[in-house]
């Protein structure tokens, strides 16, 4: 009768927490920097936007699609690659401590 009938899985406010492999935390500490770098440097060619339209003599909406387009395949890189982190996490021999 004292038994919770609460699943497993929602107990901690719906957070499930598992053992994490020892490969996951550079995996994600390596994803994070992509990330940071990625954003910095959007945000730098969105400021700078107007000089390098200047400097290469081309529109701003010619400079706004590359930033897209190269904000888009450094976004499909980092999932691509935390798919293949996760992967090989997934198949690497867990050591007994």
């Amino acid at each position: 009768m004292g038994e919770s009938i609460v699943p497993a899985a929602l107990e901690n406010g719906g957070i499930q927490t598992t053992d994490e492999s020892p490969m996951n935390r550079p995996l994600a500490i390596l994803l994070a920097m992509a990330m940071f770098v990625l954003v910095v440097d959007t945000s730098i060619m969105n400021v700078s936007i107007s000089a390098v339209v200047r400097n290469l003599g081309t529109t701003v909406s010619g400079v706004k699609s590359a930033i897209a387009l190269e904000a888009l395949v450094s976004a499909a890189f980092i999932l691509i690659g935390s798919k293949v982190g996760i992967s090989s996490a997934a198949s690497a021999p867990m050591s007994s401590a």
